[in-house]
């Protein structure tokens, strides 16, 4: 399972996504600037928004929030077995 992680408040800029991802330690993740376009293509709403694309590129899930530990298990699972 590949992360991507994109930044949806416009106002960030690379450093400051670059900071984030030290400070909180995220390993194996790759993050990026968002733009108005993703934000529009993907209907974004909250700045917390979460999708999973299946190899094929089908969005499996999309939701907002705070995931908890049994939601990430099934989310990963699925990303897995797509």
């Amino acid at each position: 399972v590949k992360f991507l992680c994109i930044d949806l408040k416009l106002e960030d800029y690379a450093e400051i996504i670059a900071r984030y991802k030290d400070k909180m330690r995220l390993i194996g993740a790759d993050f990026a600037v968002g733009n108005e376009a993703i934000i529009t293509d993907y209907n974004v709403t909250v700045p917390t928004s979460k999708y999973a694309v299946s190899k094929d590129g089908i969005v499996i899930y999309k939701g907002a929030g705070i995931l908890e530990e049994r939601q990430w298990e099934i989310l990963l699972k699925g990303l897995t077995n797509s």
